[in-house]
């Protein structure tokens, strides 16, 4: 099926056997943006389309530190590498990685690495939400996620799934 990043599940978690996630990045403007980045520890990722570059862009809204990897060495460190469809937020990501990086990045995949702690807090919601609705996990095609305002930080909300038939 292969609709995600190296899952052979369909899933679009690299590999690791998650179903898959969609997340709704609703923003007003870039700033919005780059404080929900830093809220979570979310760095923005460009990933080269032919060598094996890799740039991490850590807290964007503040150091702005940029980290120069390779796709073997993601592998290792088993990152989780979300790609965006949502092209505001794509272009976005590219301005900020100019700046911070100084790269061309028409050449880069352009997304977002979330840290192994916050992957496990969105996997909570997903199990809580599989379970409200009376169903198992093992059935969950697609989970569908919002970023919201929550008091003086954001959180996740679930706001839909798919099943598998």
């Amino acid at each position: 099926r292969g609709r995600g990043l190296g899952s052979k599940d369909g899933g679009g978690g690299g590999g690791n056997g998650m179903p898959g996630w969609a997340i709704d990045v609703e923003a007003r403007d870039k700033g919005a943006y780059v404080k929900q980045l830093s809220f979570f520890n979310i760095e923005i990722g460009a990933v080269n389309k032919v060598t094996d570059q890799v740039y991490h862009l850590a807290d964007p809204g503040g150091a702005g530190r940029v980290i120069n990897s390779t796709k073997p060495e993601e592998k290792k460190k088993k990152t989780v590498f979300f790609a965006h469809t949502n092209r505001r937020v794509t272009e976005w990501d590219k301005d900020l990685m100019r700046k911070a990086a100084g790269i061309n990045t028409e050449d880069f995949v352009m997304g977002q690495f979330f840290p192994q702690d916050l992957i496990n807090k969105i996997r909570g919601l997903e199990v809580a939400y599989t379970t409200e609705k009376g169903r198992k996990i093992e059935e969950v095609f697609k989970t569908s996620f919002k970023i919201v305002e929550d008091g003086s930080g954001f959180k996740f909300e679930v706001t839909g799934q798919t099943y598998k038939r």
